[in-house]
């Protein structure tokens, strides 16, 4: 009878303990989302994600995987040099779920596989609220030699003197509101 007590005792301690342990191995000791912090909320849909590891991958990036809602996103990291952190600036189009109208929640899972295969995982959730984003300034200059320009001569825009206040990167798309007759006009877009 003491023995069958002591057997439950025990039993029930490492059943009060053994979730504990699961959870904490779970979240890493090989892997570390550092940024965005949990449930932090971001203003600008330009979101960098960092995550570290306790020991290099950079020899071989095979066992790291990431997920930003469901999307694979593991491509767009990049690698430090000593392997030990991986680092990525995800925008909309990477699946960044933002709105002017509102808080996004947004769900980012990262995995590494460790030695012997085991898997270390870590789920981190944070907010995307962009109401309170300014709008960016577009500033396009044009060279004095080019004020007036004649047919097919070329001409060269400049939007480097663009800004945006909240620091979110800029994407520049020429385009022309009216055009003399005949004209052909090269389009492009470019990212600073």
């Amino acid at each position: 009878m003491k023995l069958k007590l002591i057997l439950r005792v025990v039993i029930v301690f490492a059943m009060a303990f053994f979730p504990a342990s699961q959870a904490f191995s779970s979240k890493g000791g090989s892997l570390e989302i550092i940024k965005p912090a949990l449930m932090e909320t971001l203003v600008t849909s330009n979101v960098k994600i960092e995550v570290c590891f306790d020991f290099s991958i950079a020899e071989n990036l095979n066992p790291f995987r990431a997920w930003l809602n469901g999307k694979s996103v593991e491509s767009l990291f990049i690698l430090s040099d000593d392997g030990l952190t991986a680092t990525a600036l995800l925008s909309a189009k990477d699946g960044v779920k933002a709105s002017v109208k509102g808080p996004r929640m947004n769900v980012f899972r990262a995995e590494l596989e460790g030695s012997k295969g085991k898997k270390h995982h870590q789920t981190l959730k944070f907010l995307v609220d962009c109401s309170e984003n300014q709008a960016p300034v577009a500033d396009i200059e044009l060279d004095e030699l080019h004020r007036q320009v004649f047919v097919h001569e070329t001409v060269a825009l400049d939007g480097s003197g663009s800004l945006d206040a909240d620091q979110d990167p800029l994407r520049y798309k020429w385009s022309f509101v009216t055009l003399p007759k005949n004209l052909r006009v090269q389009s492009f877009q470019s990212d600073f």
